[in-house]
């Protein structure tokens, strides 16, 4: 009976967590989404934004810098944060969606793919941070 116990809590705990995530994540990468083909839609009616990615490209840069987020980061950062237990800044988040969404209007090269985990990743772990969530299943809730 102990044993049913035990696993109904956890599943109750890991429902409850999966729901928080998913609908936080959910909705941020919907907005990810909207963003970017908005841009993608307004430079293609706009081709002078081309003419504006190397000053996107330096803000995008300078941002980092400022929040400094200059570290390894990106997708081998969250991939790490999984592994082991380093931490994944919550700022990363937005310069992800910023970052990709200016480099998508200039006409840059950057896939949504990579963005959308890692604005994910981010998610994850500010979430399992805020549950005071041990290091194993911090892991499991960045990996979510």
């Amino acid at each position: 009976m102990r044993t049913v116990k035990k696993f109904s809590i956890a599943f109750a705990k890991w429902v409850f967590i999966a729901c928080a995530v998913g609908v936080i994540g959910g909705i941020v990468g919907s907005l990810f989404h909207m963003a970017v083909n908005f841009a993608t839609g307004f430079r293609e009616c706009h081709s002078w934004t081309l003419y504006l990615m190397p000053l996107a490209g330096l803000f995008i840069i300078f941002s980092y810098r400022v929040c400094k987020v200059d570290e390894e980061t990106g997708t081998n950062l969250i991939i790490s944060s999984v592994r082991g237990n380093i931490k994944v800044p919550l700022l990363m988040a937005p310069l992800i969606f910023l970052g990709t969404v200016l480099t998508h209007l200039t006409g840059g090269s950057a896939g949504r793919e990579g963005a959308a985990l890692q604005l994910g990743g981010s998610i994850g772990a500010k979430s399992g941070e805020l549950l005071k969530l041990d290091e194993k299943d911090s892991s499991l809730v960045i990996m979510c």
